[in-house]
């Protein structure tokens, strides 16, 4: 990284209680290392236990869709499109992932998230107790949240 984009991310996150950001190939590796760090920071300074499982299942969750979606592993010229970032900062917590996606892929997407981000808080907490309970799995083998 060059000294100016340290800058950038430095002003951005230096404030931040918790800042985790990953450029770079995914695999199941680093999802394995990824999930130690975050777990272990989690376990340290969240002290409900339904907060802990929920933040660990989103976080697994969203990069687990990088690895299902993400085009990086097809694609050698897309080496450096996807990203995982958690951040705490004053005390909420922000995940963050973003890769590229086949175009066929774009409007099912889009309309999945269209429909979750339309859900009111009680109704997104009802979908995620049904997808955990039905233990729900798409073809990709997910949730079917992302």
């Amino acid at each position: 990284m060059s000294d100016t984009t340290n800058s950038i991310l430095y002003s951005e996150l230096g404030a931040d209680d918790l800042s985790f950001v990953y450029l770079g190939k995914f695999d199941n590796s680093v999802l394995g290392f990824a999930t130690e760090i975050l777990k272990g920071h989690i376990s340290q300074t969240v002290e409900s236990e339904g907060k802990k499982n929920k933040l660990s299942f989103l976080m697994i969750e969203s990069f687990q869709n990088i690895l299902r979606y993400g085009l990086a592993g097809r694609a050698a010229e897309m080496t450096s499109g996807e990203v995982f970032i958690v951040r705490k900062h004053k005390g909420s917590y922000y995940i963050t992932t973003g890769n590229y996606v086949e175009n066929v892929n774009i409007a099912p997407m889009r309309e999945k998230l269209e429909r979750v981000n339309s859900l009111s808080p009680e109704d997104l907490k009802k979908l995620f107790m049904m997808t955990l309970q039905n233990k729900k799995i798409s073809r990709q083998g997910g949730a079917g949240l992302g």
